[in-house]
């Protein structure tokens, strides 16, 4: 058969209405276009007709003649949902056809990889089959979509490196999970490159539940993306439209009315003009656009009527052979019926996917004929789609033929049929990374399962689970299916449901469905143990992840079932969860135990993957407990065998690392070691997913190496780049940000940064290694505004907290020791203090330094000479571990006490020294305080009276409660606090008591 498409070449193609109006939304849009040194992003909404469309192929058009590549993607809406990627999968073959040898350099080395999306990247007969890559194990989550999505932002900052592109993506209102997350991600990732996004979406159609919606607020939030919301036309821009129709002035009769029934919606105008030009005064009946849109149509040729029901249930487009094959007219006829259509401005030619095909010229135009079938009419079409791709694979682009399938044989309603097409395209969408349409379709599987005999679902092929889980014993692999009769089928199916939502981060999905499994295995068949076992690990992952607790008591219950099992894959897999577990929860002697037994376990089983994810647990489990030589050791060893077999793993491997260089006090290497882990993780597509934790764990080097602006520079970039971070990878970095505000004197931001991440449940509950790091954030927070009780407060939870003296937060609980010990002076909370750090191990000089700091503070009150001598102990051990801020504040504290011991010199020369390096890191708050003068506070230049008012501020005394105390009147009271901050260099109360105590002005007062 011929190409009908290729015959019509003396039929207008489409209809092009005449630009009117939008001036001030094509000014911005070009505007954006012409700076190069950022991309950027717009977003065009709008009812449905109000002229969103032509607005962007005026643009694009534009663009062209300036000397833009454009590219064009379309959503495509089926009966049920999006196509997963369909519009990026369009414009990237668009870039290919116009630009190969870039688009082949760009992609090379990775075309596996990108094959996801591409499927004709990867080899020939895996692309016909519509499989683009292979599931190789190691993505087991949003991992490998987040590979995917940093690959294909390398790609386009590649092809526009030497040029500006305009990459335009229409109809977002019909866009699937993943065209929406990778769209996300684009926006925020491409940071660099002369790439401008254009984007459409009907603002009628998104009502409070749509899925864009929270979408387009998040974008909103981002300075690169501009909302343009079009406004229906005036009457003067109506009569402007119906002019240029015309060819000639339009009558003011005719313009009043068709702006009257139109109400400034562009397509509707045309359609009224139309109708009155084809029925004169009939055109006055129709009170709808819908009903002018059928009248329209059911003025054509019943053939040409025939085919547009085809076509309105086939999709938004439909390939030109697809249609032909499933209108089942002869050709001649259906070209005739084709040509009538056109002619009509119905339908028009377009893009499928780089093969041609059909649409509807405008979406209403189809819901019209849609809306209009019959539902046996729908059920038969859909069954028609449904057998002609089933015979004809070749009919549609390969990336969406399983999706449509499933579609075509739901909608037919054709369960034993419908059931494996959707299994199918939940493979299909896990090897593209399209986790939410996986889910999606495994939930279809599901609602069909009851529906379809248990003969007929055997040999369906299975999706793939990961982290070990267990077996059925069926012979053939996954991709044989179930043998008949096989009493795990439906096990597998919730296992690869659970798998689905966790990688599409649907948490709350993933614990239900989890649940239903557990329900199952509810009996007491010894040989559900493996599988119960497998589904309370992650039942235990996703409340960690979902921050509905630690989910300890679920992988306890799995630990006590694999005790009883025989070596296995899901055995090892536990024991290594476990591991972890009691890592991150400050029990390192468990975790050492399950780490050994996993390690055992995993060898043999066979599986070299756990294998080396259990080698890097109890590497990391044997540094924890003091074994910090070897345990580094053991994790440099295995790097280059990570590289090569598991670059996933080699993410978490770096970050590990540098976490305990910088534990060692190795900050610098720890820096080194995070940059080139970063630009591996740029290089292995990975960024995604590990880029916030590496990078706040190269931001917490820099800041203590005094690096203050490069720490900035590192969090605002992987900010830019990853916005939507997990609340772990953020808690993280709100707590370095108020680390820095504090130096600064911002103590009201850091307070107020800590209470908003506080609000939200999370991993800084129940790990001690965000829980100790953050009490001392907070008391330091509550000093620095002059909340004494609150100060205490946390102090005294804090030292009741037993992951205080957990192996491995030395590194933390050193500094708040040493810090609290620096405030406090109640003869109760020193011994508190000492008792603590008396159990307290020193395994680094670190340790030893802040040891040397908490003896000096804790000597407070004893003869000059001997809190000096301390002071300068203290300052002896930090000299040589470039540790700016703790130096610096150190030499403020010895010079105080050099100064009692009358050594006034040697003061002043301490306090130059400790000046020069906060001014430095721009810390010039304390830098102001340390400058000013002496502990007795006459540097600063206060009156003996304003001494006297700064001691009860200290206290934390309101104006009244001083007046009451000095015997003065409030407003005078009031006038000396005003008076002494300006003189301290302070803005609030808070940060003026801070200032006291922490240079001991007041010892009584605290």
């Amino acid at each position: 058969m011929s190409h009908p498409h290729e015959t019509l070449f003396d039929v207008p193609q489409s209809v092009v209405s005449p630009f009117i109006g939008r001036t001030e939304e094509l000014r911005t849009l070009t505007d954006l276009l012409d700076r190069p040194s950022l991309p950027q992003a717009a977003l065009l909404g709008g009812d449905a007709g109000i002229g969103k469309t032509r607005l962007l192929e005026e643009f694009l058009s534009r663009a062209r003649a300036a000397g833009a590549l454009t590219a064009v993607g379309h959503c495509i809406e089926l009966a049920d949902g999006g196509l997963p990627y369909v519009p990026f999968v369009s414009a990237l073959r668009a870039l290919r056809a116009a630009l190969p040898a870039e688009f082949d350099a760009a992609v090379a080395g990775r075309e596996a990889e990108l094959a996801r999306l591409l499927p004709e990247l990867s080899d020939p007969a895996r692309a016909a089959a519509g499989d683009p890559a292979d599931s190789d194990g190691r993505d087991d989550d949003s991992v490998g979509r987040g590979r995917l999505f940093e690959l294909t932002a390398q790609l386009l900052r590649a092809l526009t490196a030497e040029r500006t592109l305009v990459l335009a993506l229409e109809d977002l209102h019909w866009s699937d999970p993943s065209t929406r997350q990778l769209l996300g991600f684009l926006v925020r990732a491409l940071g660099t490159g002369r790439l401008m996004l254009v984007m459409t979406y009907r603002s009628d159609d998104i009502h409070r539940r749509h899925p864009l919606r929270p979408f387009l607020a998040e974008l909103d939030r981002l300075r690169v993306v501009h909302r343009l919301q079009l406004a229906p036309f005036s009457r003067e821009d109506t009569a402007a439209l119906l002019s240029g129709l015309l060819g000639g002035a339009a009558e003011p009769a005719l313009v009043r009315e068709v702006f009257e029934r139109s109400e400034g919606n562009a397509f509707f105008a045309e359609e009224l003009l139309q109708a009155i030009r084809d029925g004169g005064a009939e055109a006055g009946l129709s009170e709808s656009l819908r009903d002018l849109l059928l009248v329209r149509v059911e003025r054509l040729p019943e053939s040409a009527q025939l085919l547009l029901r085809v076509v309105a249930e086939g999709g938004s487009s439909v390939t030109d052979r697809l249609l032909a094959h499933a209108s089942g007219l002869p050709e001649e006829e259906l070209i005739a019926a084709l040509r009538a259509a056109i002619g009509a401005h119905v339908v028009e030619p377009t893009d499928c996917g780089g093969v041609a095909g059909y649409r509807f010229r405008h979406a209403l135009a189809r819901e019209a004929v849609r809306d209009d079938l019959l539902p046996g009419e729908r059920r038969r079409l859909n069954a028609r789609y449904a057998a002609v791709l089933e015979a004809d694979p070749s009919l549609v682009p390969c990336d969406e033929l399983a999706i449509r399938l499933a579609s075509y044989w739901y909608h037919a309603h054709v369960p034993e049929r419908a059931l494996p097409a959707a299994m199918e395209a939940a493979r299909q969408a896990g090897r593209r990374s399209a986790h939410s349409e996986q889910l999606r379709m495994l939930e279809r599987v599901l609602e069909l399962w009851e529906d379809v005999p248990a003969e007929a679902r055997a040999g369906v092929a299975r999706v793939d689970v990961y982290g070990g889980y267990p077996s059925c014993g069926c012979p053939g692999g996954r991709d044989a299916g179930h043998a008949p009769g096989c009493e795990r089928a439906y096990l597998d199916l919730l296992g690869a449901m659970v798998a689905a939502a966790q990688a599409a981060a649907n948490t709350e999905r993933g614990l239900r469905v989890a649940g239903l499994a557990l329900s199952q295995l509810a009996g007491a068949d010894p040989g559900d143990a493996p599988y119960r076992a497998w589904f309370l690990k992650e039942q235990s992952r996703l409340l960690r992840w979902d921050r509905r607790g630690n989910g300890q008591a679920e992988l306890d219950a799995a630990l006590e079932l694999v005790d009883a099992l025989p070596d296995s894959e899901v055995k090892a897999a536990v024991l290594s969860e476990g591991a972890m577990h009691r890592t991150l929860s400050g029990r390192p002697e468990v975790a050492r135990e399950l780490a050994v037994r996993a390690l055992a376990t995993a060898e043999r089983a066979g599986s070299e993957r756990l294998l080396l994810d259990t080698r890097l647990r109890l590497a990391m489990v044997r540094f924890d407990m003091g074994e910090l030589d070897d345990g580094l050791d053991e994790q440099r060893a295995i790097r280059e065998q990570l590289l090569e077999l598991d670059p996933l793993m080699y993410c978490k491997w770096v970050q590990n690392l540098t976490d305990a260089l910088e534990y060692l006090g190795r900050s610098e290497e720890a820096v080194l070691e995070a940059q080139d882990g970063l630009r591996e993780m740029a290089r292995l597509g990975y960024y995604t997913r590990y880029g916030h934790d590496l990078t706040g764990n190269l931001a917490e080097s820099l800041i203590e190496l005094g690096e203050w602006g490069a720490a900035e520079a590192a969090l605002e970039e992987v900010d830019a780049r990853l916005p939507g971070a997990a609340p772990m990878h953020s808690n993280h970095q709100v707590m370095l940000r108020a680390h820095l505000q504090l130096a600064r004197g911002q103590a009201a931001a850091a307070a107020d940064g800590l209470a908003r991440m506080m609000a939200r449940p999370g991993e800084w509950t129940w790990q001690p290694q965000f829980r100790v790091p953050l009490y001392d954030m907070r008391m330091r927070t509550a000093a620095a505004l002059g909340l004494a009780e609150e100060e205490r407060s946390l102090l005294k939870e804090a030292l009741e907290y037993p992951g205080l003296w957990s192996s491995g937060r030395e590194r933390y609980t050193w500094p708040l020791l040493a810090r609290a010990a620096e405030r406090e002076r109640e003869p109760a909370e020193r011994e508190a203090i000492a008792a603590t750090a008396a159990r307290l191990p020193r395994k680094v000089p670190l340790h030893d330094a802040w040891a040397a700091r908490l003896a000096a503070a804790q000597a407070a009150g004893e003869a000059p000479e001997r809190r000096a001598a301390l002071w300068g102990a203290a300052e002896a051990a930090f000299c040589p571990l470039r540790r700016p801020l703790a130096l610096a504040e150190v030499r403020i504290l010895l010079a105080g006490a050099l100064g009692e011991a009358g050594r006034r010199p040697e003061a002043d020369e301490r306090r130059v020294l400790a000046v020069e390096a906060l001014r430095g890191m721009g810390a010039c708050p304390v830098a102001a305080g340390a400058e000013a003068g002496a502990p007795s506070g006459e540097g600063f230049g206060l009156t003996a009276r304003e001494r006297d008012v700064l001691r009860l501020v200290a206290k934390g005394l309101t104006n009244r409660q001083i007046a009451g105390e000095l015997v003065i009147s409030a407003k005078t009271a009031s006038v000396h606090v005003s008076n002494i901050l300006a003189k301290l260099g302070v803005s609030s109360r808070g940060e003026a008591a801070a200032l006291a105590h922490r240079h001991g002005l007041f010892p009584d007062a605290a």
